[in-house]
């Protein structure tokens, strides 16, 4: 991700390893030096690229999916878009189900991805959901500690600045 939105270089696996070792901080030793990574190639297929991005995006709480039972009403599917939209958030996903409604026909169970600044927002998101939605569940975000420093640019990269939400 860094490679891709900081450097703009799209970079083949192999090409990104030891940047990638780098960053994670593998390297003690090199901790506030100046270091210097070879990246060579681009030769990484579309889809390839896509997924790494979407597992990159995920990875930084900048997308979200969660579970949301709504009325089977246009009513309804509007509200969940408008209240998504109220807190700077977009959908890039949304999948009804029907089928699984336990007997429930008047009910919706609303699949959606949100793309999001990060964990913070992704946290907002979530809480206004729950305070105005009582059946939703937030896939992976329980997991997530409540306060998350984000050292995804590793110790020997300058620490992203705070307008970023990073």
């Amino acid at each position: 991700m860094h490679l891709l939105e900081d450097e703009k270089l799209v970079v083949e696996g192999a090409a990104a390893v030891t940047f990638g070792a780098v960053l994670a901080g593998c390297f003690p030793n090199l901790i506030g030096k100046r270091v210097a990574c070879v990246i060579t190639g681009g030769n990484i297929d579309n889809v390839m690229l896509i997924r790494a991005v979407e597992q990159g995006l995920g990875a930084e709480g900048r997308l979200m999916k969660f579970r949301v039972t709504v009325q089977d009403q246009a009513e309804s599917t509007g509200e969940i878009c408008s209240l998504l939209a109220s807190v700077d958030a977009s959908i890039r996903d949304c999948l009804p189900q029907h089928c699984w409604m336990n007997g429930d026909i008047f009910s919706v169970e609303m699949i959606i991805i949100a793309e999001t600044k990060g964990w913070d927002h992704s946290r907002e998101v979530m809480d206004v959901v729950k305070k105005t939605f009582k059946n939703s569940y937030f896939l992976g975000m329980e997991e997530q500690p409540a306060s998350l420093t984000i050292t995804c640019r590793g110790p020997c990269m300058p620490q992203p600045q705070a307008q970023f939400g990073l």
